[in-house]
């Protein structure tokens, strides 16, 4: 394996707290819009849940009743289940993991533009990446075809890719998806379903992929648990148990588990949580539209806007009008901004300082 390279981190959402103070600007004032997480609280029965767990004694390392819960949900055995401190190590965890099986100069193939940290992991671990870009002008949509060319191509040890994807909220019909996974069934696909539950795409959180796919979930979109970092794989149990042997134990907190269980009992929730979340987002779309900025369709609770100068368009919201959005340019795509939906008087000030921005344009 090669030296590691030094890790450059792409900038996520969140505020910039340094930033703020050099621009005088109270963090409690800002309308931050750089993150996709849900507006909406967590339910109050897993909130109960989180207080009322026991912190003295150590959590359980085999997540047995939190595995229990995910497995009774999505019907499937539990021994296919692996928890994560947040789907984020999950995904390291993974990235290392299957590279250490591969034979050696193989790269991690990425389907682009999308998150940043499967290709951090590959460099921290001196992997090599290679990247299959889907196209602009299709509106980023996820080209199969392209895929498997890239696959021949590049020979990659895994394939990353999001469904939908983030930051351009594509995604492939779950036959594409099955049909290109099946017919490289030696190949390990790490799916990562982090936005899946709140997408148009929500009936396929219930059905089967190939056992070459290793599907990742967060908690944090649709339950509104960043805080907490907690994930969970679907996978082959000989993979999840290599998993298991290779990270320290107790990585998943007491208040964490207390937390998976009590979410899944809460569909009904996420399904009021999505239904909302999906009108906001259209009403914004609409609203940027007039305006004459135009937007990525989009199967997620987020788009993409085109902007011109995406990271300039992101300085002047947050300096003149305390508004915090994502410069597509932490994506490679500098003339975008990335927008998530937006309750009623958020979408109100975004709209308002958009407005103020075009106009001193002109």
């Amino acid at each position: 394996m090669a030296e590691p390279e030094a890790v450059v981190r792409a900038a996520h959402g969140g505020l910039p707290l340094a930033e703020l103070e050099q621009l005088a600007i109270e963090p409690a004032s800002v309308l931050d819009l750089s993150t996709t997480l849900s507006p909406l609280p967590a339910h109050p029965s897993v909130v109960r849940a989180v207080r009322a767990c026991d912190v003295h004694n150590y959590p359980d390392p085999q997540c047995a009743l939190a595995k229990q819960a995910i497995a009774h949900a999505m019907q499937l055995d539990p021994t296919r289940l692996v928890l994560g401190h947040g789907s984020v190590e999950l995904l390291w965890s993974l990235v290392r993991v299957l590279a250490d099986g591969a034979e050696p100069g193989k790269p991690l193939l990425l389907v682009s533009p999308t998150f940043s940290e499967p290709e951090a992991a590959a460099r921290a671990h001196g992997l090599p990446v290679a990247h299959v870009e889907m196209a602009e002008d299709s509106g980023f949509a996820i080209d199969a075809q392209r895929i498997a060319n890239a696959i021949a191509r590049h020979a990659p040890f895994a394939v990353y890719m999001c469904q939908p994807n983030n930051p351009t909220g594509s995604a492939l019909p779950r036959a594409q998806l099955c049909d290109l996974i099946e017919r490289h069934s030696h190949l390990p696909f790490i799916v990562d379903e982090a936005f899946l539950s709140l997408s148009l795409l929500h009936a396929d959180a219930f059905s089967a992929l190939p056992l070459n796919a290793i599907r990742v979930r967060s908690l944090t979109k649709d339950h509104g648990l960043a805080g907490l970092r907690v994930g969970y794989a679907v996978c082959a149990p000989e993979l999840g148990d290599q998993l298991e042997r290779e990270r320290p134990p107790w990585m998943i907190s007491a208040p964490s588990q207390a937390a998976v269980i009590a979410t899944m009992a809460q569909v009904d929730h996420v399904a009021n949580v999505r239904a909302e979340l999906l009108q906001h987002k259209a009403l914004l779309v609409a609203e940027l539209e007039e305006l004459g900025i135009t937007t990525v369709p989009s199967r997620a609770t987020f788009f993409l806007a085109r902007v011109g100068d995406g990271d300039a368009l992101r300085t002047r919201l947050l300096r003149e009008h305390a508004v915090l959005v994502r410069s597509g340019s932490t994506f490679g795509l500098p003339s975008f901004i990335r927008l998530p939906a937006c309750l009623p008087a958020a979408r109100s000030k975004l709209v308002g300082a958009l407005v103020d921005t075009l106009q001193e344009r002109r």
